[in-house]
């Protein structure tokens, strides 16, 4: 993973963001540990304060090293806590486990199962956030098949990919706006907007000019996914999705219809992209 060491402004002057402090999401599709017995649970527990703790409580002393999770809840009485776990040095197996996290008052199912060395998420699905659902795919290999694209089109896959972002970076701001009743502010909507660019796994990026009565935006992205595969061109910039992306967003930020250039590109040697988007001409 790229990690670029300074301060990122997104947008408002009391967020702040070091990019050296950041942790990478684990999206948790699998875990690969040579020589280690291995396991996932998914535990049903009633949505009660106590009940994450207490099942906790159990692992540790059984010295079950839980190696990462997630806790869902989708029903206001019922969660569900979702890990993978290192039985190596455990004084219990998986089994034993499952039977004494069931005999707990505040859990209400167990389900694991057991591999060697590796193991993959096998209980949930499909991949949802904001009940959107969403792919997984590897930033690189994403990255290398809008080169591939673009090697077999020509110039064509430029357009083919700006309109894909723009339907996209368009949608994802109307959505944020019929979310919030339609009363954000312009700049607030591109805050968030940002914000989930980055938490997206997109690129880190920030505002360095925003002018409501001029319509004109600069965005600089950080580690943008796009330009992570070598370019076709390597004297051209290469983002056209996420130049798509912004023009669409800044569309419905500022209420018409705006068209980014990318001024600078990481795929062509540059330390950051950057996109100026204005009113599209």
């Amino acid at each position: 993973m790229l990690i670029n060491n300074s301060l990122h402004n997104i947008g408002t002057p009391s967020m702040v963001i070091n990019v050296k402090k950041h942790i990478p999401k684990d999206v948790m599709c699998f875990v690969s540990q040579p020589k280690r017995r291995l396991a996932e649970f998914m535990v049903e527990l009633k949505n009660v304060p106590g009940a994450l703790a207490e099942t906790s409580d159990l692992l540790f002393k059984h010295k079950v090293n839980i190696l990462t999770g997630i806790h869902i809840v989708m029903k206001p009485e019922v969660g569900h806590w979702v890990f993978f776990a290192d039985f190596t040095e455990a004084t219990e197996t998986p089994k034993s486990i499952a039977k004494k996290l069931e005999e707990l008052d505040k859990v209400l199912k167990v389900e694991y199962h057991e591999a060697e060395n590796f193991i993959v998420e096998s209980f949930l699905y499909p991949v949802i956030s904001w009940d959107w659902r969403f792919v997984i795919m590897n930033a690189e290999r994403l990255s290398a098949s809008f080169t591939i694209i673009k090697e077999l089109l020509g110039s064509g896959a430029a357009a083919l990919l700006f309109y894909q972002g723009f339907e996209y970076g368009s949608n994802l701001a109307e959505w944020i706006k019929e979310a919030m009743n339609n009363k954000i502010k312009p700049k607030d909507l591109l805050n968030v907007i940002i914000k989930i660019y980055r938490t997206n796994g997109w690129g880190n990026a920030e505002v360095t000019k925003f002018n409501l009565d001029e319509k004109k935006c600069v965005i600089k992205v950080y580690d943008c996914f796009e330009s992570l595969s070598k370019p076709v061109d390597t004297m051209n910039t290469t983002c056209d999705f996420n130049r798509g992306f912004w023009s669409g967003a800044l569309t419905k930020v500022f209420k018409m219809k705006m068209k980014a250039t990318e001024s600078k590109c990481a795929g062509k040697g540059d330390d950051y992209c950057e996109f100026i988007i204005k009113p599209w001409a």
